[in-house]
């Protein structure tokens, strides 16, 4: 297949102080950034992807990730959600952490990426003071003797920018490496060890009648003994890991003995729904799971219905391919053996049209706006110019060259549009602006930048700002794409 393409956003808004910094006292600052000619007002990406994901979830029914405490940190719950269930987590990404030999944890960077919103305009020092006289009218006819609670703000009304970048590489594509992963026939499940432990086997079915006597009273039906120690340790004390069989509910039973002065006590008791393996002389169990209900298909049917996972599944040995029967899912997995590894990779991937249906859902949002109130305060972000790029990679174009000029009475021209409409690998840009209040520079009016600018029928720029049907305009960008 070829290589996939991109998609780069960029817009200009007009606000007035929409993310606060600490402050001092009773007088509320701006997040500010110093350059050599002047002061500029930010908004963070972490507020634009706040508003932006509150956005999605109201008009495009995306839901909250599940999220989970561990060890005092919140992080996004693996075990209830992936990319597939979570348009959240695909968009945006995640880190999962946790202990056991995969403690590096999970981790994906989002396929979505933000900018900072950045003020055009220098921020000149503007603040004002306000007080609830309203309320303190309300208290004093009542009796009360009251007085304000004035407050100071730090006020900037300007023209901001930001960006966003879609990876379409990444986006509906996931993968985890895992010690772990068995696909259960009976069940139609396949189970997933987010988190495992080893041991060193010493020795298997060991004969020690003590040791025996000790078990049966601690665990039934035992399927499995082996003599163990941690992997590189050198401790002299004696262990034992005892394996039950699988139980009515579909769990395994471990427990971890310690002999103590020929005497057997229990250290750990472990339960899981995978069953432990024995690789390369080690004994590898989970102690975290994930459980998804799947049907097997075809490769044949994978294909058909999924793009952008092939670049993954050539370092994948005895590949089993499934269909996500969970509920309100859309999507795929592949899992296999890692080439020269005993270790396993698993692919989440998102079915086609889903996928489609999520970038046109940002896409969408994007150029609408969406909206942004903060302390009341509601300057929603609607764009007055956007920008949209389709590129060969998700390279933020449109950001660091934007900048304005005055054109008198607070209408102005945006400016450095032409060096990344010209970019190599930018392959169409669409642009739009709201004409009472900017416009595009002139080189961009004039078409000097080649023929990377879309066109309506009549030879004009398509205005996406102004145009009467985006609809029509986004499902020709979702078919420059490959959808």
């Amino acid at each position: 297949m070829g290589k996939q393409k991109h998609l780069v956003l960029a817009a200009v808004y007009e606000l007035m102080d929409q993310n606060r910094d600490e402050g001092v006292g009773n007088f509320q600052t701006l997040k500010k950034l110093h350059r050599i000619d002047g002061t500029y007002t930010f908004i963070s990406k972490y507020s634009a992807r706040h508003h932006l994901f509150n956005e999605l979830k109201e008009v495009a029914d995306w839901k909250e990730s599940a999220v989970t405490v561990a060890n005092q940190v919140i992080q996004f719950n693996l075990i209830e959600d992936d990319i597939i269930t979570s348009p959240e987590l695909d968009a945006f990404g995640y880190m999962f952490t946790l202990g056991g030999n995969d403690a590096a944890a999970l981790t994906r960077k989002g396929a979505v990426g933000l900018t900072d919103i950045v003020s055009l305009e220098p921020y000149a020092g503007d603040s004002a003071f306000y007080a609830n006289h309203d309320m303190v009218q309300r208290a004093r006819a009542r009796g009360q003797d009251t007085n304000p609670d004035p407050y100071g703000k730090e006020e900037h009304l300007s023209l901001y920018k930001g960006g966003m970048t879609i990876n379409l590489n990444r986006l509906g594509v996931d993968e985890w490496v895992s010690g772990l992963v068995e696909f259960d026939n009976e069940e139609s499940t396949l189970k997933i060890s987010i988190q495992t432990k080893a041991f060193s086997i010493s020795e298997k079915n060991p004969k020690d009648n003590k040791l025996d006597e000790f078990l049966s009273k601690k665990l039934k039906h035992i399927e499995s003994l082996y003599k163990v120690k941690e992997p590189d340790s050198n401790r002299k004390e004696e262990y034992y890991f005892a394996l039950s069989r699988k139980d009515e509910n579909g769990f395994y039973h471990m427990l971890l003995i310690k002999k103590d002065n020929r005497n057997y006590k229990v250290k750990e008791n472990f339960v899981s729904r995978i069953k432990p393996k024995e690789v390369s002389k080690q004994l590898v169990f989970s102690l975290k799971e994930k459980v998804i209900k799947v049907k097997e298909i075809s490769e044949e049917e994978f294909r058909k219905n999924t793009m952008n996972s092939d670049k993954y599944e050539h370092l994948l040995e005895d590949k089993k391919f499934f269909k996500d029967l969970r509920e309100n899912s859309n999507g795929y997995i592949v899992y296999g053996k890692i080439r020269g590894s005993d270790r396993y990779k698993v692919l989440f991937v998102l079915d086609r049209e889903k996928l489609k249906e999520r970038v046109k859902e940002l896409l969408e949002t994007y150029i609408n706006g969406f909206k942004f109130q903060v302390g009341g305060r509601d300057y929603a972000m609607v764009p007055v110019f956007c920008a949209v790029a389709i590129t060969k990679s998700p390279l933020q174009v449109f950001f660091p060259n934007i900048g304005i000029t005055s054109l008198g009475n607070s209408r102005f021209e945006i400016t450095g549009l032409v060096a990344p409409i010209a970019n190599s690998k930018v392959e169409k840009a669409y642009l739009g602006w709201t004409e009472d209040k900017v416009r595009a520079n002139k080189d961009v009016l004039e078409n000097k930048v080649g023929n990377k600018l879309a066109r309506n029928a009549d030879s004009e720029i398509i205005n996406l700002c102004e145009a009467v049907d985006k609809k029509q305009i986004i499902e020709q960008i979702l078919s420059e794409l490959g959808f």
